[in-house]
């Protein structure tokens, strides 16, 4: 099979052989527009041999050699879909003939690969590797096997090419096929050189150019000597690489082998950027750029740019941060590919079985209906009397109950609430003096002393009316369950209290044995139950000591275990610690209420669980927590909307698959969280709207590439990360033309007035403190993207007025609009706008174009346009168009062609068509109305 490259020559001949395929599929006379198209691939060289059919020649037989190469033509333009199409047609009648069968099955192969359906290309590979093994033709041995290798090596697989390839090149000396040995052993170079074994490589690469060197292939002879290059660069072995280098590029250039010139162009600027010659480096890539965007090859411009960055930051700052933001636009186009054919195909197959699996179980239920609905009869006038008889004594009792629990409660939330307006008041003139008051002075002292004494009456109020509470449990719902990795929680817990800890100088070591514990469970108990182990063991340690946490699962159970090294508690007093209120009379903590642990012990039992402790006087004391895997009442709490997160929403984040979620299409508002700990970013999500799509990030710095890179509607962020902490990141998001728009939420274990003032400096949009509460981080987040949304409506209906008020100014109202965003938005549109009526001046207008001066790719001017207005790149520049038509209109004596011209538009009817759809008057008859 031969894979050509259609120059503009050929382009008419190309449109013939296309014209033919679609006649022969609709042709009553097949056998003459078989042999017309036959006759025109020949001479356009995909074969040699002349092939005719006539009257007696078999339909299958016309149709497997018209539609297999059709494929091949297909293929060859790089229309992947429809040589898809015609190769699968083919592969039926191709079933007599082995050979036919695996040649079809080879031409599959590589346009599944052209497609990056790397495991389908795979799969027809072997198939026909398996023809050609039958055969026992060793040339078509090598050429199968040299396919998958060269799978592999595209899917950055090579350990899976090695063995193939290896294979490939014993067929091929076999066969004493010397041309195809000497590409096999150039990809086993490259192989071998992905596989980082580099010595291997450089063997592999001088063994290829011995072979095309003897063999007169001269063409050859750069691209081997570019792969003794990457081997010898890897190697260490510059000067040698150089040298290869420089003796390549000329062949190449000479040869016409652009893209690889461009390669190697490429690989002589990182060689001379490693060495220190910015300079040189500079002008060997700008010569790879010049090719491969000549080309259009994305992948390789990628490269080019990225070492044009590297090299100019220094030197020419501007013109490098340029190529990297059309490096990241690349890769915005480049890397947005996933598996959602493969997850639908099994969608589809889960859903047949489970349609298969419900006819069944209808099936038996109408055989069974018949049997025992005789039998239900029966039975039911007896079990609704006992029923009914049981259900009103219940009844009876539990008011009883419930009244008396309820005064119970009553009490405790009266008594407490009491003391919450003193409170109060107590809290804001200590503030007041606090902000008035000299640093350091006696009164500021004193202030920060109530302040104190304030917050620790407030938590102990707190903890007795949730003793109360929780005491009169029947009368009380459960608080919202979920079925999720309880570890996320766990780190968080623990998180939230290092810095308390640390200030001690106690250190806070949480080690799971399991990274990841999929659980029902209730994260109001178990945020309430952490908090008091880990308090008290902080409480009770001395300094410089260890507080040790520990999880794992032990008989279906998961067990937590909070060790401290403190005073310990004496065998006599351990059945006591649990009850409300009780503190030992020889405790010297005045801090110590009595209240954390009953609370501990209400929220394990709450969850169907137990709580124990091992204590040793004067050595410390270990809190053993188990909670039951499958909560028993669980399925009754997940009716309320609350979606269960599966593993793969957990995994994503580890394996950095989750973007992700990135597709054009996809128009669900995005979520960035940005959290050094994946457990706790995962818990952040399983708290929020499930209908977001949502994206991570470990740290600042990947964190503002993800961001340019998916323009997210909301950003969550911790602030102690490594590298760029939340701070910076809020700033650079602030100071980016691409991202201010953006509203940030710092989520964090920094709970000191000064942090909390800092964020709210550095442009964050809410600052929420760990642990968090989940409703009042979900209202924030609907908040803030509910005022986006508020102010992208209000700019939608401002430009929507404009258009259809055929008598209002139009320029006028623009800028009306344009007054709602603020300052950083509006720099943006006017900008845009700028760009715009350039592009509209100089005729029709490209899309991709106005990204590019933008220094966005088209999918980033998209979002960022949407973020702001509400509208589509299109729809807004729609709008435009049509605004400046009607002040052409208005104010010259151009006919509609010229105005359609004028606004970027080349077709006069199309135009006049768009212009009544958004004003309801055709050009001419806007032109002769009645004005003011």
């Amino acid at each position: 099979m031969l894979i050509l490259n259609v120059s503009a020559s050929y382009a008419d001949d190309y449109d013939d052989l296309a014209r033919l395929i679609v006649e022969y599929d609709n042709a009553s006379d097949k056998v003459r527009v078989a042999n017309d198209f036959m006759s025109k691939m020949r001479s356009e060289g995909f074969f040699d041999r002349q092939v005719v059919f006539n009257d007696k020649s078999p339909l299958d037989s016309i149709n497997k050699w018209v539609w297999y190469w059709a494929g091949e033509y297909y293929l060859d333009c790089q229309e992947y879909d429809k040589a898809l199409d015609y190769s699968q047609k083919a592969l039926p009648l191709c079933s007599k003939a082995a050979t036919d069968k695996s040649d079809c099955l080879g031409l599959m192969s590589i346009i599944y690969f052209r497609l990056s359906d790397y495991a389908s290309a795979i799969n027809a590979s072997e198939e026909s590797l398996a023809i050609d093994r039958q055969l026992g033709d060793h040339s078509r041995i090598s050429s199968s096997l040299n396919t998958i290798a060269g799978i592999y090596l595209a899917s950055k697989e090579p350990q899976k090419g090695e063995r193939y390839i290896i294979e490939a090149i014993n067929h091929s000396t076999m066969a004493r096929d010397s041309a195809r040995m000497a590409i096999q052993y150039g990809m086993a170079s490259e192989i071998y050189h992905l596989m980082n074994k580099n010595q291997e490589a450089l063997s592999y690469a001088n063994h290829a150019f011995y072979l095309d060197s003897v063999t007169g292939k001269k063409a050859k002879l750069g691209i081997r000597l570019s792969q003794i290059a990457s081997a010898q660069m890897a190697l260490g072995m510059t000067d040698r690489a150089l040298a290869s280098l420089n003796r390549a590029l000329p062949i190449l250039q000479s040869n016409g082998q652009q893209t690889s010139y461009g390669i190697c162009n490429n690989q002589l600027g990182e060689l001379l950027l490693s060495r220190g010659q910015s300079y040189e480096a500079i002008k060997a890539y700008r010569k790879a750029l010049d090719v491969f965007v000549a080309k259009r090859d994305l992948y390789n411009e990628g490269n080019s740019r990225l070492g044009l960055y590297k090299a100019l930051k220094a030197s020419s700052p501007a013109e490098a941060i340029t190529h990297l933001e059309r490096y990241t636009a690349i890769k915005d186009t480049l890397y947005n590919k996933d598996m959602q054919q493969a997850l639908q195909e099994y969608d589809a197959k889960f859903r047949n079985e489970e349609l298969l699996l419900e006819n069944s179980k209808a099936k038996l239920k109408n055989t069974l209906t018949l049997t025992i609905a005789i039998a239900v009869v029966l039975t039911m006038s007896i079990i609704v009397v006992l029923l009914s008889y049981r259900y009103k004594t219940r009844r009876r009792r539990q008011m009883l109950q419930k009244e008396l629990l309820d005064s119970k409660e009553r009490f405790f939330t009266q008594i407490t609430h009491e003391f919450r307006t003193p409170l109060t008041v107590i809290h804001s003139a200590a503030q007041n003096i606090l902000h008035h008051a000299e640093v350091g002075s006696d009164t500021y002292q004193d202030a920060g002393h109530i302040l104190h004494h304030e917050n620790s009456l407030l938590e102990l109020i707190n903890q007795i009316l949730e003793t109360g509470r929780l005491s009169a449990g029947a009368s009380m719902p459960l608080p919202l369950c979920v079925h999720a990795n309880i570890i996320g929680l766990l780190s968080m817990l623990c998180e939230s209290y290092s810095a308390f800890a640390a200030d001690k100088g106690i250190r806070i070591i949480y080690a799971p044995q399991n990274d990841e514990v999929e659980m029902d469970f209730y994260p109001d108990y178990v945020k309430r139950i952490m908090q008091n182990l880990i308090a008290n063991a902080i409480k009770y340690s001395h300094s410089d000591s260890d507080v040790l946490i520990s999880s794992r699962i032990e008989d279906n159970v998961l067990a937590i275990y909070v060790s401290d090294s403190g005073k310990g508690i004496s065998a006599d007093k351990i059945d006591d610690i649990f009850r409300p209120y009780y503190r030992d009379k020889d405790c010297s903590i005045a801090e110590s209420t009595g209240i954390g642990l009953s609370i501990v012990k209400l929220c394990v039992e709450a969850m169907h669980g137990t709580v124990d402790v091992y204590s040793v006087v004067d050595h410390g004391s270990t809190f053993i927590v188990k909670l039951p895997i499958v909560q028993s009442d669980a399925a009754l709490q997940y009716g309320g909307g609350q979606q269960i997160i599966d593993d793969a929403d957990f995994k994503s984040f580890r394996t950095e698959n989750v973007d992700d979620d990135i597709a054009a299409g996809d128009s669900r508002l995005r979520v960035l969280i940005v959290e050094d700990t994946a457990d706790v970013a995962h818990y952040i999500k399983l708290q929020l709207n499930q209908d977001y799509s949502y994206f991570f990030a470990k740290d600042g710095e990947e964190a503002l590439d993800k961001a340019v890179e998916i323009v997210p509607d909301l950003i969550i962020t911790d602030i102690m990360m490594p590298g760029i902490d939340g701070f910076e990141l809020c700033q650079r998001i602030r100071a980016s033309e691409l991202l201010c728009h953006i509203p940030v939420v710092m989520v964090t274990a920094k709970v000191k007035h000064d942090d909390r003032v800092r964020g709210l400096q550095v442009g964050a949009d809410a600052y929420l403190e760990k642990p968090f509460h989940a409703d009042e981080l979900n209202v924030r987040v609907e908040k803030l993207l509910e005022q986006r949304q508020l102010l992208r409506e209000k700019y939608t209906r401002m430009m929507t007025a404009k258009i259809v008020d055929t008598h209002h100014d139009d320029a006028d109202n623009h800028d009306e609009a344009i007054e709602q965003v603020n300052e950083p938005e509006r720099a943006f549109i006017k900008k845009f706008m700028e760009v715009l009526h350039t592009a509209m001046q100089q005729g029709k207008i490209d899309y991709d174009d106005l990204a590019y001066a933008m220094s966005l790719s088209r999918i980033q001017l998209n979002r960022k346009i949407k973020a702001i207005t509400g509208y589509t790149t299109t729809e807004y520049i729609l709008h435009i168009r049509i605004s400046l038509a009607k002040q052409l209109f208005d104010n010259t004596d151009m006919l509609v062609y010229e105005v359609a011209l004028k606004c970027g538009i080349d077709n006069a009817t199309y135009f006049s068509v768009l212009f009544k759809k958004y004003t309801g008057l055709t050009p001419q008859q806007y032109k002769a109305r009645p004005r003011d």
